[in-house]
């Protein structure tokens, strides 16, 4: 059986018209791109970090024309494995059909560390990230990850290792690896 019709809490008055439903071997697409953040929203972001690494994230109005933008500035110190993972929150959208990663950034990282890690997370705790990973440019720039470049993390917990869209919690864009120890900086 399918069922089409609406349903409606509360008090509402409208018509619904239908006319040839019909089940399709077409893929759905979205129309227009789902906006984790963007304009005067930099978004909500949290950070996970070694204990060793320094970091501070603000929010400031650095990006391009002057947006909001989410800005991480860390410094690692040498000789061992950090990571320094900044992560936004999704605002409960319906990212069913989507195809990829899209987003604006400029980083540029500690000696030794070139690549960022970008990675989706499950609410339930699967990771996966992207391969491979985007490189870092001190210059604004335009990042695209197709989905299917994301793979199920090493360190992720997902029983059924497949990457669940609609279960999606938290976009991570940062850094993780050995280097001399140094600065960085990461904007989003």
């Amino acid at each position: 059986k399918v069922w089409l019709g609406i349903v409606v809490d509360g008090a509402a008055e409208g018509t619904l018209t239908l006319s040839r439903p019909r089940f399709t071997d077409e893929v759905y697409r979205p129309d227009r791109p789902a906006a984790i953040t963007g304009g005067d929203n930099a978004g909500k972001w949290s950070v996970a970090k070694d204990p060793a690494v320094q970091a501070t994230l603000t929010t400031p109005s650095e990006g391009p024309d002057g947006k909001p933008c989410m800005k991480f500035e860390f410094r690692f110190p040498g000789g061992a494995h950090m990571y320094a993972l900044p992560r936004v929150g999704l605002p409960g959208l319906d990212l069913e059909g989507y195809r990829a990663l899209r987003f604006q950034c400029k980083a540029t990282l500690p000696p030794g560390i070139k690549v960022l890690l970008v990675t989706l997370a499950e609410a339930q705790g699967g990771q996966y990230c992207s391969e491979p990973a985007p490189p870092a440019n001190g210059e604004w720039g335009v990042v695209e990850i197709p989905i299917a470049n994301f793979k199920v993390a090493s360190w992720g917990k997902d029983p059924d290792g497949k990457l669940d869209l609609a279960g999606l919690g938290g976009v991570i864009i940062g850094t993780h690896g050995t280097s001399a120890g140094g600065p960085g900086t990461i904007c989003v």
